[in-house]
């Protein structure tokens, strides 16, 4: 057995919901062998398939660099994501860095270390999302009705959020430390629209200015379209009111509490997680 002991490594969370078939086994495994400062957590949601079996089977292969969080019921994205961000802060002391991706490696994990690097080596950023802008020299694959829709999405998030980032919805995320303690402190009030309420928990925290240094767009080189999306019709055609929960929700209660101050009185070490087991070998 390999003894991984890297002091900064990169912790990359991926929810899985029903993902036993998508899941490319080789891909997470060759990746660890080949990068031993990045830490992936893996997230079973409530699957009815066998996904938790193909998730120890990484997890038996490659055990210094995988932990497996397998939750009681399906919950959503939102929660599984934050499980595994609360799973990180108490249990992987030697990572700084703290991210999420999409099962289905729609952004590579070979994109996303480049992502890491960037943040290392930028350190006047907080947080980076993955941008599927089209341009000259970078393959992005996106339906053309899905790329309409996000357009449409997008110009309602820039009214709740304040802030102009081109792309929320992309599944590649990464913060430091620090702000990931800050921003999944707290459960989200939506669903798969949870990254919104990331960049309005940071602006309503630090300030808009603030906010806008922090977080940068990083333009991926290579983003594929993947078939069997999680998010259903019904849930699209939520999206508007969705977007006006978030605004009330968060906007409404800027005279209780600060996400900082409440953040500040939470100890990571007691927050409750929802596992029914976890392995790791952390």
């Amino acid at each position: 057995m390999r003894i991984v002991n890297i002091e900064n490594q990169t912790s990359v969370i991926i929810p899985c919901y029903n993902e036993a078939d998508r899941l490319n086994t080789s891909k997470f495994i060759s990746f660890l062998n080949e990068n031993e400062s990045f830490h992936i957590v893996f997230v079973n949601d409530g699957s009815t398939d066998n996904t938790v079996e193909v998730l120890k089977s990484i997890h038996q292969m490659v055990p210094e660099q995988t932990s497996v969080v397998d939750l009681h019921e399906n919950g959503g994205k939102a929660n599984a994501v934050r499980q595994g961000v609360l799973f990180t802060l108490k249990n992987l002391r030697n990572c700084n860095q703290i991210g999420f991706l999409d099962a289905d490696l729609a952004t590579s994990l070979e994109e996303f270390s480049s992502m890491s690097q960037f943040l290392y080596d930028n350190k006047n950023f907080e947080v980076l999302i993955g941008s599927r802008m089209s341009r000259m020299g970078a393959q992005i694959e996106r339906k053309f009705s899905r790329k309409v829709f996000s357009s449409v999405v997008g110009m309602m998030i820039q009214s709740v959020s304040y802030l102009p980032i081109n792309d929320t919805q992309c599944g590649a995320k990464l913060f430091n430390r620090k702000m990931a303690s800050i921003v999944f402190a707290e459960e989200f009030q939506t669903d798969w629209l949870f990254d919104v309420e990331i960049f309005v928990r940071i602006r309503q925290t630090f300030g808009k200015q603030y906010a806008t240094e922090a977080i940068y767009e990083y333009p991926l080189m290579k983003w594929v379209n993947m078939d069997g999306s999680k998010v259903s019709l019904k849930e699209i055609y939520r999206t508007p009111f969705m977007i006006a929960k978030i605004g009330l929700h968060y906007n409404l209660n800027n005279n209780i509490q600060t996400v900082a101050e409440r953040a500040a009185s939470i100890n990571i070490e007691t927050l409750v997680m929802k596992p029914s087991s976890i392995l790791t070998a952390a």
